[in-house]
């Protein structure tokens, strides 16, 4: 069986294949306004799953993260550790602010999907991808994933944008 990084990097890698092909089809059909029409709908509806899924990623963090205090926690005897001020990502941003964040980045996907021209929720999803490779770094910088994992995460972002 292949370890889970090699597995989420297949994953995230083949999630890059409809932008891949969006984009060679588009220079390829750059004067048919009704296939660029066809791609762009492709590209936003896909960047709409990708992004909502990045969002529960967040999820998944804090979760894991809330869990892995809880069993520290109970380990050294303290239950009100995981009730403490001190948040998982430091004094910086509490634990909660990703449940929050997860939400408002899907919302807000989805906001940007159903109400801006096309063209324009195109470069609203490059910067929410952007803004999710700004909350990867921060993640990287509390040793909540490894630099392996935002090394590909890099990658798979500048493909997509």
């Amino acid at each position: 069986m292949l370890p889970s990084f090699v597995i989420a990097q297949r994953l995230s890698y083949a999630g890059t294949l409809p932008f891949v092909a969006c984009a060679i089809s588009a220079i390829i059909y750059y004067n048919d306004p009704f296939v660029l029409n066809w791609l762009i709908n492709i590209v936003t509806t896909y960047s709409l799953v990708i992004t909502s899924f990045l969002a529960g990623t967040y999820w998944g963090y804090n979760l894991n993260q809330r869990q892995n205090i809880h069993s520290t926690s109970s380990a050294n005897n303290n239950p009100n550790k995981e009730h403490s001020n001190t948040s998982w990502l430091g004094n910086k941003i509490n634990p909660k602010f990703f449940w929050l964040l997860s939400n408002i980045a899907a919302l807000g996907a989805w906001f940007n999907y159903l109400l801006l021209p096309a063209d324009f929720a195109i470069i609203g999803f490059l910067i929410l991808f952007l803004c999710y490779l700004y909350l990867d770094l921060t993640l990287l910088q509390h040793k909540l994933i490894d630099e392996l994992y935002y090394k590909m995460r890099i990658n798979v972002t500048a493909i997509v944008t």
